[in-house]
């Protein structure tokens, strides 16, 4: 699982190639909020490659929401030089 350090955006896809873009952003993680990782990939850009997660937000009953289910980058923020995310132990 992870926990978000920050609002990240959500996004329906990751991107697909080297000069394309990810998938429209549909909302933003919560931080605080736990999320159970379905699913990753590394994408490669002209200068090094980018981690992306496909993530769920967990419910009270430690059940991922996979209706919620989105993609986001792994690394720091666009705007911060903090990271997005935590790993949590479970």
């Amino acid at each position: 699982m992870v926990v978000p350090l920050q609002p990240a955006p959500l996004r329906k896809s990751p991107p697909t190639g080297v000069f394309t873009q990810p998938g429209d952003q549909f909302s933003n993680t919560v931080p605080g909020t736990s999320y159970v990782i379905t699913d990753q990939v590394y994408k490669q850009n002209l200068f090094h490659t980018d981690k992306w997660i496909q993530i769920a937000p967990v419910d009270a009953k430690g059940k991922p929401d996979l209706s919620r289910k989105g993609w986001s980058y792994w690394g720091n923020s666009e705007t911060l030089t903090s990271p997005n995310f935590e790993a949590k132990m479970q």
